[in-house]
């Protein structure tokens, strides 16, 4: 959970930054999933976890981090109606 949300967070964070500036930056959310998926098939081959729990922590993780963007989002819009942009 922790992992989809922690990189998923950054990524996005990182997408937003970049994707005026940087012709590639469809890369970063693949790169992202990738990541996710990695730290996932880890648990579960490690057999620290079973797929069910990874696939629940996904599930929260996504939906903590659906909150944190929608923050993002609301802050970034109540920044720019401030500054008149």
């Amino acid at each position: 959970m922790v992992s989809s949300l922690f990189y998923g967070l950054v990524g996005y964070l990182l997408w937003i930054n970049l994707r005026r500036r940087w012709r590639w930056t469809w890369l970063i959310p693949v790169i992202t999933a990738l990541i996710v998926l990695c730290i996932g098939l880890s648990r579960i081959y490690l057999g620290v976890h079973y797929p069910s729990d990874v696939l629940a922590g996904f599930a929260a993780g996504t939906a903590v981090w659906t909150g944190c963007v929608m923050g993002v989002h609301t802050i970034d819009h109540h920044h720019s109606d401030r500054l008149g942009v």
